[in-house]
């Protein structure tokens, strides 16, 4: 066990961090927790060895599952600039909010979810969730978001708030409820671009460079998870269809098995971005009152960008014509 402070808003906050679930929470929780840990960094390693060779000046983080001394309760993962952090309390709260989505109908009545897929769909999704949280923190410290924001914003409002901004952890969250009247004309005026810098001279502006590095994040996560996915299917499909034996009932099978997997992953991305979305202390639609004084766009803003990049993904895959996409 590590024990490390952030600053959360204007305070400091102690967390209880680990690599591996402590022996003494129970075996159920022991399970939850260090299965997800394996899943995670499993594609951490994954996306570090297949890109360092291409990027050199990328590192690999360490992984480790936190409680906040002050809110047990925390649903939240969040990068240092080194480290990725995920709450002990995200990786089994999951379960369930995945358990209600998938238990649901189609417009027709039929199942979201087919007989006898349902486990394994859920477990799909919850690994292809973590995956994605986890992708989404390695782009953040890949592309330096932390230093980006420290040397490229300059806050000019009262003095009194620029240290609390620029030590703030990328992904806390930010309590919205709170703000009773935001000016949004006041606010894009006051965004002036200096010698090719952002200046910010109110205090919702940062709020907005925010949100520009978080869809970044959010591109590069499913891009990262994407590659791991084609690493892993791709040689089963290219055994399929160069085998002399395959069958036309066999080859359309494992593009079926394909297409699931592609739709696993494109639904995990839409839970993800629910689930966290969950945190808010105001509803969604009230949420949009306060766009710019939130530090992530709305889920459908960033599930769009997220899409955009999966079919482009999707349709340069495969370099083997006679495979479909």
């Amino acid at each position: 066990m590590v024990i490390k402070r952030f600053r959360v808003g204007r305070n400091i906050r102690t967390f209880h961090c680990t690599t591996k679930c402590p022996d003494d929470v129970g075996v159920e929780m022991q399970e939850v927790v260090n299965h997800a840990l394996d899943k995670a960094n499993e594609l951490i390693t994954f996306a570090y060895e297949t890109n360092n060779k291409e990027y050199p000046g990328i590192i690999k983080p360490n992984l480790y599952v936190y409680v906040r001394e002050d809110s047990i309760d925390d649903i939240n993962a969040f990068t240092d600039g080194t480290d990725i952090y995920l709450s002990a309390v995200t990786t089994f709260g999951m379960v369930s909010y995945i358990h209600d989505r998938l238990d649901t109908k189609r417009l027709n009545g039929d199942k979201l979810v087919p007989d006898g897929l349902e486990n394994t769909t859920s477990i799909k999704i919850y690994d292809r969730i973590l995956e994605l949280i986890v992708a989404h923190e390695l782009i953040h410290i890949w592309h330096s978001h932390q230093q980006w924001k420290r040397h490229t914003m300059h806050y000019l409002a009262e003095a009194e708030s620029v240290e609390s901004v620029f030590d703030d952890i990328l992904h806390e969250k930010v309590d919205i409820s709170d703000v009773s009247s935001i000016n949004i004309d006041a606010i894009i005026d006051n965004l002036i671009i200096d010698s090719g810098g952002v200046t910010c001279q109110n205090v919702y502006d940062i709020y907005y460079i925010q949100q520009i590095l978080e869809l970044d994040a959010d591109r590069g996560a499913i891009q990262l998870v994407m590659q791991k996915l084609h690493n892993d299917l791709h040689p089963y499909l290219m055994a399929c269809y160069n085998s002399n034996e395959a069958t036309t009932n066999q080859k359309a099978a494992t593009m079926k098995m394909h297409g699931y997997e592609l739709g696993i992953t494109i639904g995990a991305a839409a839970l993800m971005l629910g689930f966290f979305d969950k945190r808010r202390k105001i509803s969604s639609f009230e949420s949009l009152n306060f766009l710019f004084a939130s530090d992530h766009p709305i889920p459908a803003i960033r599930f769009f960008e997220m899409d955009k990049v999966f079919h482009g993904m999707v349709g340069s895959m495969f370099k083997n014509d006679s495979i479909p996409k």
